[in-house]
């Protein structure tokens, strides 16, 4: 299933051709959402705060009846292109008959999926079977680039031939990340098609618009290196002909998939 939403987000990418990423608001990090949900058992104050591939969720909840129930939140992070939202429900049931307001902080991580589309929050009382839980959905920010002004070269660098990038990469011109680690924990060179040249552009692209330099880190950014990333593979597949060209393009097409799927950690550094 996993694989089938990769291959139909990649069939569209002929919608970036030409595309460019922008320069986004010099900042660390996005600004947090804020919300504050008050059913008639509990009131929950919430603040989300997105890191990139990480959110933080922080705040307080009271039982405003004071009954006695053990009043918690709820946090359902929903992920695009991935089948089950990360989900985190602490209970902290002291103080609830005096009706004291209590903290909680915790984090989600998704484990893959291709951008972060909402978070679910929730405040619930453990009363009667199912639980009483009342919320709301918001957006999360994303995170904002630390160093934009630099934007323009990483496009140039992800754009141009892959022979100049190789012989850029050579030079190694600052204040660029040009360390790769080749095609990570998949061959190099799978059934003799070269994919090392698109697998270090991969590396540059996301050590430098994603961690490390930080220049545009957002899951469209992302996606448009991923989309580099399957240009460069096709092209290396595209010096095979016949039989040769299409099993070639059906490897790279699992490349492509393991990086839209699992590759948000390793572009957001976390």
């Amino acid at each position: 299933m996993r694989r089938i939403r990769a291959a139909t987000l990649l069939a569209g990418s002929a919608l970036l051709v030409g595309m460019t990423v922008g320069a986004g608001p010099a900042a660390a990090k996005g600004p947090p959402s804020k919300a504050i949900i008050a059913p008639d058992w509990a009131t929950g104050s919430f603040t989300v705060t997105r890191t990139g591939w990480v959110v933080t969720v922080k705040g307080r909840v009271q039982d405003t009846r004071a009954d006695g129930d053990c009043v918690y939140i709820k946090a359902s992070l929903y992920v695009d292109g991935w089948a089950d939202p990360d989900k985190e429900s602490p209970k902290n049931c002291s103080g609830s008959a005096g009706g004291a307001w209590m903290g909680f902080s915790f984090t989600l991580r998704p484990s893959g999926g291709i951008r972060f589309s909402a978070i679910r929050l929730e405040v619930c009382a453990d009363d009667f079977p199912p639980d009483s839980c009342e919320g709301r959905t918001i957006s999360v920010y994303p995170d904002r680039a630390r160093n934009p002004q630099y934007v323009d070269e990483i496009n140039d660098y992800m754009s141009m031939g892959i022979g100049r990038f190789l012989k850029a990469k050579g030079r190694a011109p600052g204040p660029f990340d040009w360390h790769d680690d080749g095609c990570s924990n998949s061959p190099d060179r799978p059934e003799g098609y070269n994919f090392l040249p698109a697998c270090k552009r991969h590396d540059f692209g996301y050590r430098n618009y994603g961690h490390g330099l930080k220049a545009s880190p957002l899951d469209s950014t992302r996606a448009y290196v991923n989309y580099r990333f399957k240009v460069d593979l096709y092209n290396e597949c595209a010096k095979h002909s016949g039989p040769s060209g299409s099993y070639c393009r059906f490897i790279a097409d699992g490349y492509v998939a393991a990086v839209v799927d699992f590759g948000g950690p390793s572009f957001y550094g976390n």
